[in-house]
């Protein structure tokens, strides 16, 4: 489990910019507002659960945006079920972009590694019951 938050610190974002980051975090306009506005996460996903490949397309391209716009941001790897409301002590779990950028890869590796596996196991079936 990697449950990451990632919070934009910047108050006023350019209306085009605004949009940007709309379509990459899939929210409403409002929405995307009032997250900045009350310092919620714009993105708070366990990246390794369900649609994983979409979890890492979405964190790519916020990074990607992050960078182009030099926005403050603050991003966190939180505690197995714990959430960025419910952390006590969230700010020791802080990351920056180059960590994340690095999990991400790390993250990659183990999942293509563990479908070579299963892609192994499924061509060579231990168990064969012919006689």
């Amino acid at each position: 489990m990697i449950e990451l938050a990632i919070i934009i610190d910047e108050k006023k974002i350019d209306a085009k910019q605004l949009m940007k980051l709309k379509n990459i975090v899939g929210l409403s306009l409002s929405e995307l507002r009032l997250k900045i506005s009350q310092e919620n996460p714009i993105f708070q996903q366990d990246i390794l659960e369900g649609e994983t490949d979409e979890h890492v397309r979405v964190l790519r391209n916020i990074i990607s945006f992050l960078r182009e716009t030099s926005s403050s941001n603050r991003i966190y790897e939180l505690p197995e079920d714990e959430t960025f409301d419910s952390c006590e002590n969230v700010e020791v779990h802080q990351m920056d972009l180059v960590s994340l950028e690095k999990m991400l890869i790390e993250s990659e590796a183990e999942l293509e590694r563990q479908f070579k596996i299963m892609d192994r196991e499924s061509d060579n079936p231990e168990n064969d019951f012919d006689d």
